[in-house]
């Protein structure tokens, strides 16, 4: 796969690692050029410099960064970028607040090169990767079992009463085609009122919106909305 006119940039404080990443973007993933940062600091000054980067590595460990509400931030401040995290910290809760704050994938770096290989270029190819065999769908039941709450419908929100139904039937697994017989629409409008949804709550994906609408109300004094 080649990446023409587009940068990378890993962010990893371990020398080691740091290379051993820019090397497999370069000679792998056909990236031109990889910066290397050691610090969130570093990391948004690279980012608010260079428009033409289009993915960025980044380990929880990096000195400055505020775990998920860092990653949050990079989400809504750099919409066209694709993050993804490459960490030793690999558990079920840390994966599910990561990807909550919208992140496109996530990669333990317990990987052996081949599958950290793989999974970049999942990634860079448009989709989300996560560690596991579960399916978008279990991806949302987990969310839902982490958090606890029921449906978010509070209209706080800020969607629609029918973007609201769309979304609670899309976090049930339900196709754009399920959901436009249940509720008697066309699926072209199943599509618009979803894509108007993830604008709303500020997500990119259905595991980001599962997570945004299963948030606790803002009175709880806890997130009611995450940035994808």
């Amino acid at each position: 796969m080649q990446q023409k006119s587009t940068i990378a940039v890993v962010a990893e404080d371990q020398e080691f690692c740091r290379a051993g990443l820019s090397s497999l973007l370069k000679r792998k993933l056909g990236f031109r050029s990889v910066l290397e940062v050691r610090s969130k600091k570093h990391l948004d000054e690279v980012l608010r410099s260079n428009f033409l980067i289009s993915l960025v590595t980044v380990d929880l460990d990096l000195p400055g960064l505020d775990g998920p509400n860092s990653l949050r931030q990079m989400r809504s401040e750099h919409p066209s970028v694709r993050v993804a995290v490459v960490t030793s910290s690999a558990t079920r809760e840390i994966i599910l607040a990561c990807l909550a704050a919208g992140i496109h994938g996530f990669i333990p770096k317990a990987f052996q090169t081949a599958e950290i290989c793989s999974a970049l270029s999942f990634i860079v190819k448009g989709h989300v990767f996560v560690p596991s065999v579960l399916s978008a769908v279990e991806q949302m039941r987990e969310i839902r079992n982490a958090v606890d709450q029921p449906l978010q419908t509070d209209i706080r929100l800020g969607l629609t009463q029918r973007q609201q139904e769309v979304l609670h039937l899309m976090s049930k697994g339900r196709s754009n085609k399920e959901i436009a017989r249940a509720l008697d629409i066309a699926p072209g409008t199943v599509k618009v009122h979803i894509n108007a949804a993830f604008r709303t709550l500020g997500v990119h994906n259905r595991v980001s919106a599962a997570a945004a609408l299963m948030a606790p109300a803002p009175a709880d004094h806890r997130l009611a909305s995450l940035s994808a």
